[in-house]
């Protein structure tokens, strides 16, 4: 790459052309692991880890001619079906039960997310009655506890007139 001086005029800065290039590729294929990603349709969802298992340099040349250039039609045909990623995960040497685990959590997980999608429509009604809730305190100083206790051991401390006569 060549750096390009500002100090000439815009005729020869234009003249002078960026060029950008790619020598290498590198493939990296790595380990597959039980994920918690919660938008799987059914089963245990997959995800990558970090480590490494394989690695591959190629000339760009080298990489263009050798992999297959075909389009997807669509998103679901990227997807897993559940008994692929199953033995997948099994493959590489998840257990049964880890894998049940996992379907378990993502269930968990799916129902939460579907009880908060509704009491969405509860929300206004929650806030209400904490601002309610907030004014009735105020009102009524209920929330200077400080202030309440120390009231209260003062009038404790204090001696009552009438009761020794």
């Amino acid at each position: 790459m060549s750096a390009i001086s500002t100090t000439g005029t815009e005729e020869s800065c234009s003249s002078l052309r960026s060029k950008v290039g790619f020598r290498d590729v590198e493939v990296r294929h790595y380990e597959r692991c039980i994920s918690d990603n919660p938008s799987v349709q059914d089963g245990p969802p997959i995800g990558i880890g970090w480590k490494v298992e394989e690695e591959q340099k190629f000339s760009v040349d080298e990489f263009e001619g050798s992999r297959e250039f075909v389009r997807q039609p669509d998103v679901n045909s990227l997807m897993l079906p559940k008994t692929h990623r199953q033995e997948l995960l099994l493959s590489e040497g998840f257990s049964k039960k880890e894998i049940a685990q996992s379907v378990r959590s993502v269930i968990k997980a799916k129902n939460q997310r579907r009880q908060t999608v509704n009491n969405l429509d509860k929300i206004p009604l929650e806030e209400f009655m904490e601002n309610t809730k907030r004014s009735v305190k105020g009102v009524f100083c209920i929330g200077k506890s400080k202030e309440n206790k120390m009231l209260l051991s003062e009038s404790q401390t204090l001696p009552i007139a009438n009761a020794a006569a």
